[in-house]
């Protein structure tokens, strides 16, 4: 996760490990609920990109 951008972390921080609303956390970061998930979107896209590489890697 230290490998995504600073906002990225904090969303999937914050919706995944702390069990926050995506409501809460766009209060939080003064951002759109909107822009919330596509923040989520853009975190899970660079995750599964980084554990295909990981995965290749293992092969």
């Amino acid at each position: 996760m230290e490998r995504l951008p600073q906002k990225e972390q904090m969303v999937l921080s914050s919706v995944y490990l702390d069990n926050q609303e995506p409501r809460e956390v766009a209060q939080a970061l003064s951002v759109s609920t909107t822009h919330v998930y596509r923040l989520q979107k853009a975190g899970i896209r660079r995750v599964r990109g980084m554990l295909s590489k990981l995965m290749q890697q293992w092969r």
